[in-house]
């Protein structure tokens, strides 16, 4: 799973494809995500190209019921499009 929003570094090089790195999260719910930038899904698929940016941080907390989830990087996910710049990033679904 991915989200599909596009951003424009300041280098020139413009990503859409956005995916978690890392996910840390206590006990209680609460927690961040590190997320890496792509070119474009294929180019995360493609295992010999790299990232065009990492470690995007993104704070969240997590519910009782969240945390009982069973896809609970799905939750993790939703959490991150209530983050303003992803608010109306798209779901991107592993085949």
């Amino acid at each position: 799973m991915g989200l599909q929003k596009t951003k424009e570094l300041k280098t020139g090089v413009s990503g859409n494809y956005w995916n978690i790195n890392e996910v840390v999260l206590s006990g209680d719910g609460k927690g961040y995500a590190l997320l890496a930038l792509y070119l474009d899904k294929a180019t995360r698929d493609d295992t010999d190209k790299t990232f065009i940016s990492a470690n995007t941080k993104i704070d969240f907390v997590l519910t009782k019921p969240e945390l009982k989830d069973k896809d609970i990087l799905k939750g993790v996910y939703d959490k991150i499009k209530e983050d303003g710049f992803f608010n109306d990033a798209v779901d991107v679904i592993e085949e």
